[in-house]
């Protein structure tokens, strides 16, 4: 999620991480519901500043969006370059 934030200056902090950890990523958990209130308006941020997963179908956007992914998915969140094992494993889930 971090990878697909519309905004380049964006924070991915503890409380957005905590959102998609506990809702957003959890199939099980979100299932036709509703978030809970105190996760509600990170998950609506959440919502309207992340890529949509139509615009990687896009002819000569999608291309771009996923080099943009796999490029943030190789770096930390401090923008070192990341182990080659965490890229490698990252890339296999992407």
């Amino acid at each position: 999620t971090e990878a697909l934030l519309t905004k380049e200056n964006s924070a991915f902090d503890a409380d957005t991480r905590r959102a998609a950890l506990r809702w957003s990523y959890s199939y099980r958990v979100r299932d036709n519901a509703e978030p809970p209130a105190n996760l509600a308006p990170v998950i609506r941020w959440l919502e309207t500043n992340t890529v949509p997963m139509v615009a990687f179908d896009e002819p000569g956007k999608g291309a771009l969006l996923t080099r943009g992914v796999l490029d943030r998915i190789s770096r930390t969140k401090h923008g070192r370059t990341a182990a080659a094992n965490t890229a490698n494993r990252k890339r296999m889930c992407l």
